[in-house]
């Protein structure tokens, strides 16, 4: 039962991360137009990365990187 998250988000197109050293330096650098350090850790990560991120928070749209809004 545990494990039926995973799977459903691998068959939808999700993929998964581990989050590096590089999008955890990079968070440093980041403008802080957003206060909450694990939403500046995925932008950073996404930033790195290029990935897509999931939110309806428009604090992130001023970083740049690609948004979905949810």
């Amino acid at each position: 039962m545990k494990q039926w998250l995973p799977e459903v988000l691998r068959r939808t197109g999700f993929e998964f991360t581990e989050v590096g050293l590089a999008a955890a330096l990079r968070v440093r650098a980041l403008p802080w137009h957003h206060r909450d350090p694990f939403d500046r850790l995925l932008v950073a990560q996404a930033a790195e990365d290029g990935y897509t991120v999931v939110t309806r928070d428009s604090a992130l749209d001023a970083y740049g990187i690609p948004i979905l809004k949810a």
